[in-house]
């Protein structure tokens, strides 16, 4: 299955999130502004069936827009990478785990941050409790060139499971 998206405005202002899963080819016009709040890769890992593929993404002249905390009281991260581990918690969509694949070669380049908790959080413990086994998911190949901005944090996050 592929979506595309033929963005034709000179900017455009996603106020929510540039939500990205596993196994759809998504192109975005480098001609274009892009506004947005945060950029998520997410759901990865949560079916156990199936291994989630990203791969040949490259996120170029983003300015993250940092909205009115009673507007959008989540708004945590620049980039938000997240995978469920590899022990099943529960049943999807609420639950899940124990799915494999990975995410590589992800560039995000030029990315202009507004006062952001974390400007990078890759996080594969959702759903998972301290005993759990680490996830199936891998992570290589992550590039982060020429960001700008402020962050309420001075590092990038990663968190997994004690074993990892």
């Amino acid at each position: 299955m592929k979506m595309t998206w033929n963005l034709i405005d000179s900017q455009v202002d996603l106020y929510g999130v540039l939500s990205f899963v596993p196994d759809i080819d998504y192109w975005l016009d480098a001609n274009n502004t892009y506004r947005v709040v945060f950029i998520q890769v997410n759901s990865l890992g949560q079916y156990v069936q199936f291994n989630d593929i990203v791969e040949n993404v490259l996120l170029e002249n983003i300015n993250n827009v940092r909205l009115d905390a009673s507007i959008q009281p989540n708004m945590k991260n620049g980039v938000y990478f997240k995978s469920w581990t590899a022990t099943v918690n529960g049943v999807p969509p609420s639950g899940g785990g124990g799915g494999g694949g990975y995410v590589k070669n992800v560039v995000v380049r030029d990315m202009k941050l507004n006062e952001v908790d974390l400007s990078v959080h890759v996080y594969q413990t959702n759903g998972g409790h301290s005993n759990d086994t680490p996830s199936f998911l891998q992570f290589s190949d992550l590039s982060f060139i020429d960001w700008s901005g402020t962050t309420t944090a001075n590092t990038p996050s990663c968190n997994s499971t004690g074993e990892a």
